[in-house]
This record gives C-alpha cells, sequence and structure tokens, in this order.
C-alpha cells in the first residue's frame, strides 16, 4: 500500500482525536460545579435549649405586634434520669433551668391559657410517631450502637428509629429519633423535616398506651464533621426529644449528606 493511500486513515484520526479534546474542554466548562443539594435550612430556627426565663415564645402561639406572659415557678422536676448507655461520643453535659417553662402566649390574644412543660414519666418504648404539620404518621423501630461506637440508621427508608441508649420519649433528658431523608428512589420519611415551625406538634405513642404531645422549640442544620453530640444526646432537666435526619450537599463520591437537620422539642403533654 503506497504513503498516499495512508493520508485518509491518519487524517480521519486526526479530526476524531481533536473532536475528543474539543468535546472534552467544552464538557468540563459547561459541566454543573455545584453539589448536588437535599433539604436545607437556610436561617436556624428557635432556641436548641429551654431559656433560662423559663419562656419559650413560638410563632405559632404567641401572634405578631403583640406582648407576651411570662410565667415563673418553681421547677416541678425533682426526678433524676435513669443510667442508660450513651454513643461513645455522646458526652454529658447542659445547664439547668431557673423555672418551670411554659409556651407564652399574648395577654391580648383570644386562645386558651399558656401551657406548662409536662413533667416526665416513667421508661417506655415509644411505638408510634405523629406529626399533623408534615401529615406524618409512622411506627418507629429500636436503633442500638454500631461496632465503633456510632448509632446505627433505620433499616427502612420509611421507618424512623428510636435509639434505645438515651433515655425513651417523656423522660427526663434527651430521647432521639433518627430517620432517612431520601434514597435513590426519592423522598423518605423525614424528608420535609427541615420546613417544621415552632411550635408544631410532635405526637408519640408508648408502648405502656400513653400518648404524649411535643412542641418545636428550634431546628438547627450541623455539618457531620462537627455534629453536636453533647446537645443531642446528652441530659436536659426536662423531657426533651430530638428528631434527627441528613440533609444539605450531598457527596456523591461517598454517597453521603455533608450536614445534618435536628429537630428539638420539649413535652408539653403527656
Amino acid at each position: 500500500m503506497s504513503p498516499k493511500q495512508k493520508r485518509p486513515a491518519h487524517a480521519l484520526w486526526w479530526a476524531v482525536s481533536v473532536l475528543l479534546v474539543i468535546a472534552g474542554i467544552v464538557g468540563i466548562v459547561f459541566a454543573p460545579h455545584s453539589q448536588p443539594k437535599g433539604p436545607t435550612l437556610s436561617v436556624p430556627i428557635g432556641e436548641v435549649s429551654l431559656p433560662p426565663s423559663g419562656v419559650v415564645v413560638t410563632s405559632a402561639t404567641v401572634p405578631t405586634s403583640t406582648t407576651t406572659t411570662t410565667i415563673l415557678t418553681t421547677p416541678a422536676v425533682s426526678s433524676s434520669p435513669s443510667t442508660t448507655t450513651r454513643p461513645a461520643n455522646a458526652a454529658i453535659g447542659t445547664t439547668g433551668m431557673t423555672s418551670t417553662t411554659v409556651l407564652a402566649r399574648s395577654s391580648h390574644a383570644k386562645s386558651p391559657p399558656p401551657t406548662y412543660v409536662a413533667k416526665p414519666i416513667k421508661r417506655s418504648r415509644p411505638i408510634h410517631l405523629s406529626i399533623p404539620r408534615l401529615g406524618l404518621s409512622v411506627p418507629l423501630s429500636q436503633l442500638g450502637l454500631n461496632k465503633n461506637g456510632t448509632v446505627s440508621v433505620p433499616s427502612s427508608f420509611s421507618v424512623p428509629g428510636w435509639y434505645r441508649g438515651a433515655q425513651a420519649p417523656g423522660q427526663l433528658g434527651s430521647a432521639v429519633i433518627l430517620g432517612h431523608v431520601d434514597n435513590h428512589h426519592g423522598p423518605a420519611v423525614f424528608y420535609h423535616l427541615d420546613s417544621l415551625s415552632l411550635g408544631n406538634r410532635i405526637d408519640i405513642t408508648l408502648q405502656d398506651g400513653k400518648k404524649l404531645q411535643f412542641a418545636v422549640i428550634g431546628v438547627r442544620q450541623y455539618q457531620k464533621t462537627t455534629f453536636p453530640d453533647k446537645l443531642v444526646y446528652g441530659p436536659r432537666n426536662y423531657p426533651a426529644l430530638q428528631l434527627v435526619t441528613c440533609g444539605g450537599f450531598f457527596d456523591s463520591a461517598t454517597g453521603h449528606y455533608l450536614s445534618n437537620i435536628v429537630v428539638f422539642s420539649a413535652l408539653v403533654k403527656s
């Protein structure tokens, strides 16, 4: 075969190479550089624990441009939390309240009187969770610890789990429920957790038949690298319930979200 017959094949190879280089450059320039993003909280909401004044002011119970009524009393809680096993990375430490906590309402509004935070009750396994604001009503599983000391995650994307190594909902201290935010099929049970507002209800049914009602006092988003274990799993001097899920930016390389969304709530009815 003569050199003249080889030139067309060589030219074609060169043209294909140039096109591939151009395509690569175009892909780099126009490919999205931002990470996928899931549910996120742009602004922190409320408090992560009850304020020293002993009053929780919520947008759901206090009308705009009105005054609130503060009711301070001697703490009604005198019992101590039962001994439980906590995650290795969940140390102890929160400060105490100086008064009984209430959800304050405007003295000028036509509404029921202030609701006191309920007294703690004895331990019983939570079996059902309901969040009316989200239209959510689901059973609860139980969660333990992984071999590395971290809390395990629910095996089902539609059923959240209560960490049995901490307090049960209604006990003095922190009860914690974890749920998935989504999977490759779409939203999971806690996908809309970031949309909860102050005062929204969280209802828990216990195995002993008691029905508890919690009120949202705060919503926060934390990076997983600086997750506040003490704040979420540590003791409190009122019956608290924290709901935890994932959110923020999604790391495609690891298949995990980089942040957690945490809803803080206090028991108001038992």
